[in-house]
Formats: C-alpha cells, structure tokens, sequence
C-alpha cells in the first residue's frame, strides 16, 4: 500500500468513529424527539385507555354511567380538546404555578389547587 491510500484509509476509519460516537451520544436525545413527535401524530378518538389519553395535554377522557341504570362512572373514550382550550389551560397552568399553586389534572378537570386561605382566579392566579 502506498501512503495516500494510508491516509484516506485513516481519514475514512476517523470519520467513522465520530459519527459512531455522535450517534451513541445522541441516540436517547432523538429517540424522544421521534416519541414527542409520533405522540402528536395519534389522534385522540384512537386511544382507548385512559392512562394514555391523560398523558395528553390536548386530550380528554369522556366519562359515562358503565351501564343505563348505574350511577358510577367509567371512561368511554378520549376527545381533542380545541386549540384554544389548550392554550387557555396552558395560561392558567403557568399562572397557578408561579403564584404558589400546585396544578391538578384528574376526571373532573383541570384545576389549581392553591395553599391555606387562597383562592384561584383566572386572571390573577392564587389570591387571599
């Protein structure tokens, strides 16, 4: 073998062993930008369990009586909620949080649960 095919060889084998390490190093960092995204890509009406549809800030659970005469509750399926439902949530969420409030997300709803002897309000957040 001659010297420059030495070099390229080195150069080649270099090359390699970057992008080996480059994709080890980031291979959890786009493994979850390809869940983030695929979890975008299901539709709400296509999840049949509630853990999942609750895992979903754009999603809710729909609860109905489990038969016609009975008066408890179970999930039925799971609804996008709108746009502006979402972002108005959102708003409240950030609100609730930085004036000491603890958001809470369960069958009945979205809510702020905010210390001893203060209320939430929209618009101002946690206030005595």
């Amino acid at each position: 073998m001659n010297k420059r095919t030495i070099i390229i060889f080195s150069i080649f084998i270099s090359v390699a062993m970057v992008g080996g390490v480059f994709i080890y190093l980031y291979r959890d960092f786009t493994e979850r930008l390809i869940n983030k995204y695929n979890s975008k890509m299901v539709s709400c009406n296509d999840i049949l369990e509630e853990d999942q549809c609750f895992l979903r800030d754009y999603c809710i659970g729909v609860f109905k009586p489990s038969c016609s005469t009975c008066s408890d509750l179970s999930f039925s399926h799971c609804e996008r909620l709108s746009f502006g439902q979402v972002s108005e949530t959102e708003k409240e969420k950030k609100l609730c949080e930085a004036t000491s409030g603890r958001w809470h997300r369960n069958k009945l709803g979205n809510f702020c649960i905010c210390p001893i002897n203060e209320k939430f309000i929209k618009t101002a957040g946690c206030v005595k």
